[in-house]
């Protein structure tokens, strides 16, 4: 399988509130005259890796339009299951059901990888069902955050 380079590396960067450059690609496609309209209603926000930026079923006022990382959206399902239905970066957003008059939100969004394309920070859950037990790992890649939460999981199950 090839990689693919992050889009958000070569993004136009119209200026943002606090001088940096805009990396998402939806905000970069607004016209500069039109973004300078929008420019003083953006505010920069960190996304922490795991922080749980929306709840399911909560208000919701704002976009989030991310400029790195990435951010799941999860539906939480019965039984207390849950089911990553999508995942928005720098090309996307966060609360596109305000695009349709939606205030309330149907999924949760969680940052699961936090960073710039070259700092990035991964965190991943490991699960047997079979005998109710889990783990997460944190890695500088998907592979070692993988490792780390199985390494935590067979301590944890003695083996």
């Amino acid at each position: 399988m090839a990689t693919v380079e992050s889009p958000c590396k070569h993004a136009k960067k119209h200026p943002g509130p606090d001088g940096t450059g805009v990396r998402n690609w939806i905000l970069n496609s607004v016209p500069d005259a039109e973004f300078r309209h929008i420019r003083p209603y953006l505010e920069p926000v960190h996304l922490s890796l795991g922080a749980t930026v929306v709840e399911q079923g909560s208000e919701v006022a704002h976009a989030i339009f991310p400029n790195s990382g990435l951010v799941s959206l999860v539906v939480m399902m019965s039984g207390g299951r849950s089911s990553e239905v999508s995942i928005a970066g720098c090309e996307g957003m966060v609360g596109i059901g305000l695009l349709g008059g939606l205030n309330r939100s149907v999924h949760s969004a969680v940052v699961q990888v936090e960073g710039e394309s070259h700092a990035q920070v991964f965190r991943v859950s490991c699960e047997v069902e079979a005998v109710k037990a889990s783990a997460q790992g944190e890695g500088l890649s998907r592979r070692r955050a993988e490792q780390a939460a199985a390494q935590r999981l067979l301590a944890q199950l003695g083996v």
